[in-house]
């Protein structure tokens, strides 16, 4: 990034040694810390968690930021950034819903396994878009939505059926890692990998 070349440079000449208590030296990590920063949190109430395009340059910039910021990820500004993408995440997660009952008593309807179907991959992806997360979110934080997100609505989803559902179940198999899970989680989800 240019912008970016061009304020790391700034005050330093290739003869010069570089003097790190130079106020110039830190102009970028301070720009960082009071412009970019703000205005990546309020950029997470747009994020669509759903986009695997936004979420993978979303870390990718919150990975640079990390790196320009002059107070790293312990200060109290990166701390406030991680807390607004993570609050935005958890408002997606807490909003998806499924009804069991509703759709399981139709789900032999060809129209509704489609969109059953279709529904299901939709959240797979905000599954593997949540993992994209790993290194900047608190683990306990996305352990919780990966847990809610399996539990309200993918393993609910495919307890109503389907041929294709061990694969489904393999598939979650193969993305998660089994200590992210709860042994719960886990055991149902390996269950329905081998038909059970």
């Amino acid at each position: 990034m240019k912008w970016y070349q061009i304020l790391s440079d700034y005050g330093v000449t290739e003869m010069q040694q570089i003097d790190n208590d130079d106020d110039d030296i830190r102009l970028l990590g301070k720009l960082v810390d009071k412009i970019i920063i703000p205005k990546l949190s309020r950029m997470a109430n747009i994020l669509n968690p759903f986009s695997s395009k936004q979420m993978k340059a979303s870390v990718e910039l919150i990975d640079q930021v990390v790196l320009s910021s002059s107070g790293g990820k312990d200060s109290q500004r990166f701390k406030d950034l991680i807390s607004s993408f993570t609050d935005r995440l958890t408002s997606i997660v807490n909003s998806i819903e499924y009804d069991t009952l509703s759709l399981g008593k139709i789900s032999l309807l060809e129209s509704i396994a489609f969109y059953r179907n279709r529904y299901f991959w939709r959240n797979f992806k905000l599954l593997a878009n949540l993992l994209l997360w790993r290194t900047l979110l608190p683990p306990e934080n996305l352990r919780s939505l990966i847990d809610q997100l399996l539990d309200r609505c993918l393993l609910p989803l495919l307890s109503t059926g389907g041929v294709s559902d061990n694969d489904k179940y393999r598939k979650i198999l193969e993305l998660v890692p089994g200590e992210w899970m709860s042994q719960y989680l886990l055991e149902k989800i390996a269950r329905g990998a081998v038909g059970f």
